[in-house]
């Protein structure tokens, strides 16, 4: 068994099992009598000695279309814990589950193949250039069905596009004033405007800490009560990553 970064020494651990080969490239299995919680804690200080770290996850908002009364969401952020730990000098990166049973704590670290040197956890977050998309509430008495909320940050540019079917009263163009006002709340500025029945656009653009980003706010009569409400927005950057698509 060859692991090329130093393991913590816990003389609570008691090995029960190697396992090499396969979907990882090694598999360590440990019982103990310690509670999962203190367990963990105790993990986690004598990785963290060793010159081991947890990695940091961000979930960026979708948020498009909302009802009235339907609060925005707001990014968030997370630690990986002991799901997975990354040893800096050596680009090495293990994974912890522990399992609580009746009378004992199972401990298993396993290195799978695809989290090898040059995983992208070792690289800067794609997620950090992602368009902060607006949160647009209609008003009171109409009904939104979110049609797509998606965002892609590709090597050269990021792109962003909600759309929402929305049914009640109302006309075009108050309709779209109405998301305009929110917009400009929230940090954009509207550049052009084209307001009539059945179609309204607009064209806005914001300004982060990373660069510009241009948005379209797009408001359709379908017929009368229904509408097609959709907001575009894109970023030119050298992101310099692979990419990565999600959508909620």
């Amino acid at each position: 068994m060859h692991i090329p970064a130093p393991l913590p020494h816990v003389p609570e651990l008691h090995l029960i099992g190697v396992i090499e080969g396969g979907w990882t490239s090694v598999e360590l299995y440990y019982r103990t009598t310690l509670p999962e919680e203190e367990l963990g804690v105790l993990l986690m200080d004598a990785f963290t000695a060793q010159g081991w770290h947890d990695f940091e996850r961000h979930f960026p908002t979708l948020n498009g279309f909302l009802a009235h009364d339907e609060w925005p969401e707001w990014d968030r952020r997370e630690r990986t814990g002991l799901e997975m730990l990354g040893h800096p000098p050596t680009g090495y990166l293990l994974q912890c589950e522990l399992m609580a049973l009746e009378h004992e704590t199972l401990v298993k670290m396993a290195s799978p193949h695809q989290y090898g040197h040059g995983h992208d956890l070792w690289k800067p977050d794609p997620i950090k250039w992602a368009i902060p998309m607006p949160a647009l509430k209609v008003w009171e008495d109409l009904h939104v069905e979110v049609l797509s909320r998606r965002q892609q940050v590709k090597r050269h540019d990021c792109w962003g596009h909600v759309s929402a079917h929305l049914t009640g009263p109302g006309e075009t163009e108050a309709l779209h004033e109405h998301f305009s006002q929110q917009l400009q709340v929230q940090g954009w500025t509207r550049h052009h405007a084209a307001l009539a029945e059945p179609l309204s656009t607009s064209t806005w653009q914001r300004v982060d800490v990373i660069s510009e980003v241009h948005g379209t706010l797009i408001l359709r009569r379908l017929s009368d009560g229904h509408w097609l409400a959709q907001f575009e927005a894109v970023r030119q950057v050298e992101t310099g990553s692979d990419g990565v698509f999600y959508s909620g």
